[in-house]
This record gives C-alpha cells, sequence and structure tokens, in this order.
C-alpha cells in the first residue's frame, strides 16, 4: 500500500510532487510550507508573534496579551455525547469569557449521556478550569502562537517561491 508523504495515511491515487506522493493537493502544500520552516528566522517569528501579542484582539478589538486559547465544549443525550476543542487567538478577556461559557455550557448539557457524557464533562471542565488559569500568565508568545506564525510566514515564503519559479520558467520558455 502506498503512503502520503505528508500526513503517513494509506492512499490510493493522489497526486506526485517534487518525487513524493501525497494524498491531495493540500497535503501536498502542507508539505512544501513545513519544508520553508527552517527558512524563516526565529527573531522574525518572535517578532511577529509579539506583534500579535500586543496587537488588538481580533474579537473584540482591545489590545494586549492577545494569545492561542482553546475552549473545551460537550453535550449530551441519552447515549449520544459530542465533544470539541475551539481554538481561538484572542485577548485574555475573551479567552476567559469563552472558558467560563464553555464550563457553564458543559455543566448544563454535558452529563446527560451515559457512558460518554458523564466522563467527558469532568475532563472538558477541568481542561477549561486549567485553561482559564493560564490566561494572561505569561508576557511572551505561546510557542503555539510562534507555530502559527512560523507556519504562515513559510506559507508566505512559499507562495513567493513557486511565483518566482512560475515567472522563471515563463521567461525561460521560447518565443513562437
Amino acid at each position: 500500500m502506498a503512503r502520503c508523504a505528508g500526513c503517513n495515511k494509506i492512499m490510493f491515487g493522489g497526486v506526485e510532487r517534487d518525487g513524493l506522493r501525497y494524498c491531495n493537493d493540500g497535503c501536498a502544500d502542507a508539505a512544501a510550507i513545513q519544508s520553508t520552516w527552517s527558512d524563516i528566522p526565529e527573531d522574525l517569528v518572535v517578532e511577529r508573534a509579539r506583534d500579535i501579542l500586543n496587537g488588538p484582539c481580533p474579537e473584540c478589538g482591545n489590545h494586549g496579551n492577545v494569545d492561542w486559547h482553546t475552549a473545551h465544549y460537550v453535550w449530551s443525550f441519552l447515549v449520544m455525547t459530542s465533544y470539541k476543542s475551539t481554538p481561538r487567538v484572542c485577548c485574555v478577556g475573551c479567552a476567559r469569557r469563552a472558558h467560563i461559557m464553555a464550563t457553564l455550557s458543559n455543566v448544563c448539557f454535558g452529563w446527560w449521556g451515559f457512558p460518554w457524557g458523564l466522563l467527558m464533562t469532568p475532563v472538558q471542565v477541568c481542561k477549561n478550569v486549567v485553561g482559564l488559569a493560564r490566561c494572561g500568565a505569561s508576557d511572551e508568545p505561546s510557542d503555539t502562537l510562534r507555530t502559527i506564525v512560523r507556519t504562515e510566514l513559510a506559507a508566505a515564503l512559499h507562495q513567493r517561491l513557486r511565483t518566482a519559479t512560475a515567472e522563471q520558467q515563463a521567461l525561460e520558455q521560447p518565443a513562437e
């Protein structure tokens, strides 16, 4: 069985780029972007992450301490249980509000299912309490925010490289 060079899933067909097979174009693009990570200087990543940290919140517009936060939800009904984690880049106030609302939602709607509702509700509530305690605990950007910034910078670099390569190939083709 063939495996994707990006995500290692078993695949049938797929796409080929640079001698490697990928399950789809998205996976090939993600692998190409990740390969340019090492070309991004660490000081640029930290500078951009600090700009986000000290910039306006995308949700409310308040300035300061904007970072990556995740609220965790669960809801249940009899034998059906659904749980999810919702990541967001926002300020401490918006993150606290999200953690509190998620915790209240979990307490009200999480425990109604058997057995997973009874098991997952305390897990998701604890995750929200830990997230609430960590809100604003650091004046430095989190590792997750740095990873997001590095990925965005690598994607921009990858796009510029693809455009430059396409332009170079267009120039090298003989005019008819």
